[in-house]
């Protein structure tokens, strides 16, 4: 029987020799380099569609408050001048009321006291500005002062809104005008209707002043609210005009 301690060992295989030396740590530098550069590449791509994305919305969303800024523009100056002209209708009226002299004509009674109360709506233009507040997409504008501007709009035409609240109360103060107005149907007016007043009973009323200055008094508040609001509108539309314009 043969002695078994004898026996040599067999030689361990070549191919384990790497293994127990480690991995291979340069190949696997390498490829960790490329998996992380791969990613940066990726990221920067999606970085640079989504900024691109972002710059056509916002160049589209400045496109949309301009038209709004160019028509609240228009709206606003309508309106002044309607102001404007009605103020000074109203003032001659008192004017020749109290001293007789420089008397309107019934055309330009009528306008300013048939229905000095219905006002002609005034719809500015808003749903641009709303859609970018709720949609969080105001942040898309990169130009932070026109935010502050538009948002200095948005008030202005708010405190115009607010304006129709004293509408009821300044009806109920012109009441004692319906004793002297007498409505007729009139083809040549607007909405064939038309109205004429007793002047000569007003010139006796010593209410009647006092209630025409109050008429006259809400035009002009009306009118200086409006030119705020034509100034905020304004710079607005300078800012987008100046910002698309080329340098």
């Amino acid at each position: 029987m043969s002695d078994v301690s004898n026996e040599k060992p067999m030689p361990a295989s070549s191919d384990a020799a790497p293994r127990r030396r480690g991995l291979d740590w340069p190949h696997a530098l390498l490829e960790l380099a490329a998996v992380v550069i791969g990613i940066l590449i990726a990221l920067a791509v999606n970085n640079w569609a989504e900024a691109r994305h972002n710059a056509a919305l916002e160049a589209r969303y400045l496109e949309r408050l301009l038209a709004d800024s160019t028509e609240n523009l228009t709206m606003l100056q309508a309106r002044i001048e309607l102001l404007t002209r009605r103020a000074d209708r109203l003032t001659r009226l008192s004017r020749w009321l109290t001293d007789g002299t420089e008397r309107p004509r019934d055309e330009e009674i009528s306008e300013v006291l048939c229905r000095w109360f219905i006002q002609p709506a005034l719809r500015l233009r808003r749903e641009t500005y709303a859609e970018l507040v709720s949609t969080g997409n105001l942040s898309l504008l990169r130009d932070v002062p026109l935010r502050g501007l538009l948002e200095q709009a948005e008030t202005r035409h708010e405190e115009l809104l607010r304006l129709d609240r004293f509408t009821d109360i300044l009806q109920r103060v012109t009441e004692p005008l319906n004793r002297y107005r007498q409505w007729e149907i009139n083809p040549n007016a607007r909405l064939e209707v038309g109205c004429r007043f007793d002047l000569n009973g007003m010139r006796s009323d010593p209410v009647i002043p006092s209630i025409l200055a109050q008429v006259c008094r809400d035009e002009t508040i009306n009118r200086s609210f409006c030119e705020q609001a034509l100034a905020a509108v304004r710079a607005v539309h300078d800012r987008i005009t100046k910002k698309q314009s080329p340098p």
